[in-house]
Formats: structure tokens, C-alpha cells, sequence
């Protein structure tokens, strides 16, 4: 056996924990979110040969997975531990951002829901430790290149599309070159993804349009950009990265204007016009039998709930909640990630993959029974629109 010993620093709180939402360093979790950039990057070499069967696919890449990772008929070729995980009363804090401050309102934006749980505070360090269990160079490759990708791309715990949990390697006790590339930039970033890549047999380019059932990197199903915009360090380069994509999501839009009259205390009409956001028509319009439109903002993860008020002395609020008829939740394809380098930097990551079947459905969650549906795929047209409104400052990682 062969221990190998790698220092991490957490970038961006971490809401890594158990059931009682108390923050802590748990191997069994880095190792799962390990195992799903494994099936993304294993997907990705995979589909192009596999990809015209489904099953075929789904099976080649679940083979692969259980010889690296093990299965319940199989021992994991190597084991994953944290020396020293215990966290101490400084090494914690509590959420308590709030919206109305400037600095903070981007992070609960992206932090929506957590809010009185524990997180582990960016700058905690700690040691990570790979015990191969294998002499076999390829599963030996795909472990390290696992871990590779989640330090810079993945995430670890709660919110984790959203840029929470990032963390990063700053060096190991081992010398593994090209298996596991130094990173402390972004052209170090481009080329340590291009070495990662090859141990995966991920293919240069590909002419296969078909949506692979679940998120791969693959060059026609994963974009990758890095904001050439350096920040200061981890918590305002994602408070920015929240402002930018909630005024995205909650752009107004022109067709959709409206006039209101309010009556003043003083007698006088007070005349309001502006546009609403370009999913208000489909929130209104739910219940009224007006018929309903694919709702193309939820491509940014379900559920999407909406809440609406009506100005005057009696506001009335009114609550829609849009799901899949057969999945509840969804988690984004868009990822958010965060890099402490000499500078801060942000990435944003597109998955384009089978979002969601069949049906959307509206409902209010008083009456959850009485639901409306509308039939079709969600297209990714908002996420490209998103990624590329950032792409003009902006280094693209596969070209």
C-alpha cells in the first residue's frame, strides 16, 4: 500500500456535515463527490463509443466505476482519510449574512436556505489522505484524476453548484507530475484539465449531439469558463458572482410591461409603469386556464418557486412552485467555483444533460393537488445566454 498526503485549504464556506446541520470534515463525503466527477469524466470518454445505447453506456460507465471505487461485490482499490479532522469552536461559523447588506446580498442569493447552519470558514486547513491499494496505473490514474478534478472544479456539502464548499490542494507529499498537475493559475488550470483529460481518454472534439442521461465532461456537453476579473479574495468574488446571476435570472422583460394606478394618501393617482421578469406571464397566468409556456428560467435547477405581491393597503401574495411531474428537485447544470490563487478568481461550468422528462407541472403549495402541466424538455437556451454574456472577458478551458 501507498499513502499519499495532501494539504487542502477550504476556499468558501463549507456546509459539510450530518443530519444535525453541525459542521464537520467527513472523508465518506469527499470520497462520494470523488466517485461523481469520476462518472462525469468517465462518462465523457465513454459516450462518444457508447453513447448510441443508453444501457450499453450507462453499463460501461457503472464497471468502471465499481473497479475504481468498489461495490458491494468489490473492495475499493484505495482508502480516503482526514488526519486531524476534528474542527475546533474557531474553525466554524454560523450563517448570518443577510440581504439587505450590499457585500452580502450575492451570497444569500446563492446561499438560499441556509440560513442558522454551521459552516466550515474559508482558510481552514487540513491534510487528505489516499491509500492506494493498487498497483494498477490506470485505476491508480483514474483516483487521482478524480480528486484533481473535484479540488478545481467541484465542491463539497450544501449549495454545492452555487460555489460553497470549494476548497483547493496546495501541494502533496509525492511527486505525481502529470497525474496530478500543480495549479496556481489559470494557465495552470488549462493545462492541468488537458493532462487530466488524456488519463480519461476524453476525446479532443466530437461531432455527438445526442444529451447524455447525466453531467459528463465532454466537449459537446461541458463548458467551462474563468472569469478573467480577479478579486480580492473568496467571499466577494462570490458575492459578484451572486449579484450577477440573480439580476440575469430577474432581468426584466420588454414584452412584458405593465401600468399600475395606486391610489395616494392625499386623493392623487400615483401611475407605476416598468416590465416584469420573463417568467411573470406563466405565474400569472397558472390557474387561470390562459395556457402555460415551457418555463425556460427553471433550466437553473427545480424546484423554482415564484412569490407575487399586488401593491395597495391589502397586499395579496400569490405562490407558485414549478417542478418536474416526475422529479421534485433538480440540481443545476450550472457550477459556480472559486480559486485562491495570487488573486481570486470565479469559473462558471455548463452541464448539459437530460434535464428533466416528460412533464413540467405548476402548482400552488397550499393545494399542491391542483396542478397544471405543460408538455416539452427544458432547452438550455437561458444557461447559454448566461455563459456567454460572460464569455467576452473570459478564458474558455476547452477550445
Amino acid at each position: 500500500m501507498h499513502s499519499i498526503g495532501f494539504e487542502c485549504e477550504v476556499v468558501t464556506p463549507m456546509f459539510l456535515g450530518g443530519a444535525d446541520h453541525e459542521a464537520e470534515l467527513r472523508a465518506p463525503s469527499i470520497k462520494a463527490a470523488m466517485r461523481w466527477w469520476f462518472r462525469a469524466m468517465m462518462g465523457g470518454g465513454l459516450f462518444d463509443k457508447l453513447g448510441k445505447g443508453k444501457n450499453s453506456f450507462l453499463s460501461g460507465v457503472r464497471e468502471a466505476e465499481s473497479k475504481t471505487f468498489g461495490s458491494t461485490d468489490a473492495v475499493s482499490p484505495f482508502r480516503l482519510s482526514i488526519v486531524d479532522s476534528g474542527l475546533s469552536k474557531d474553525d466554524c461559523k454560523r450563517w448570518c449574512y443577510r440581504i439587505d447588506e450590499p457585500a452580502e446580498r450575492g451570497l444569500c442569493y446563492l446561499g438560499y436556505g441556509l440560513s442558522d447552519r454551521n459552516f466550515v470558514i474559508p482558510g481552514k486547513k487540513f491534510t487528505l489522505e489516499v491509500t492506494l491499494r493498487t498497483t494498477d496505473s490506470q485505476k491508480e490514474n483514474w483516483i487521482l484524476g478524480s480528486l484533481w478534478m473535484l479540488a478545481n472544479f467541484g465542491t463539497l456539502g450544501a449549495r454545492s453548484s452555487r460555489g460553497f464548499g470549494c476548497f483547493q490542494i496546495s501541494c502533496a507529499n509525492d511527486d505525481l507530475g502529470e497525474r496530478f498537475p500543480k495549479v496556481t493559475s489559470i494557465a495552470d488550470l488549462k493545462e492541468g484539465f488537458k493532462r487530466t483529460r488524456r488519463l480519461f481518454s476524453l476525446p479532443e472534439s466530437s461531432s455527438n449531439d445526442d444529451l447524455p442521461p447525466f453531467s459528463i465532461v465532454h466537449p459537446r456537453a461541458w463548458r467551462c469558463l474563468v472569469l478573467n476579473e480577479p478579486k480580492g479574495n473568496p467571499l466577494p468574488a462570490l458575492n459578484s458572482a451572486g449579484i450577477a446571476l440573480r439580476k440575469f435570472r430577474e432581468a426584466p422583460d420588454p414584452s412584458n410591461e405593465f401600468e399600475r394606478k395606486i391610489p395616494t394618501k392625499s386623493g392623487n393617482i400615483r401611475v407605476i409603469r416598468g416590465q416584469h421578469s420573463r417568467e411573470y406571464k406563466n405565474v400569472v397566468n397558472f390557474g387561470i386556464s390562459r395556457g402555460l409556456l415551457l418555463p425556460e428560467t427553471s433550466i437553473f435547477g427545480l424546484p423554482h418557486p415564484f412569490q407575487l405581491s399586488s401593491p395597495g393597503k391589502k397586499v395579496t401574495m400569490k405562490k407558485v412552485t414549478i417542478v418536474s411531474e416526475t422529479r421534485q428537485r433538480r440540481k443545476s447544470p450550472l457550477f459556480i467555483h472559486v480559486y485562491k490563487w495570487k488573486q481570486t478568481y470565479v469559473s462558471y461550468q455548463a452541464f448539459k444533460a437530460e434535464f428533466v422528462d416528460g412533464k413540467i407541472k405548476f402548482y400552488d403549495p397550499k393545494v399542491p393537488n391542483q396542478a397544471e402541466t405543460v408538455g416539452g424538455t427544458l432547452p438550455f437556451n437561458e444557461l447559454d445566454s448566461f455563459i456567454g454574456q460572460n464569455s467576452a472577458n473570459a478564458e474558455l478551458l476547452w477550445e
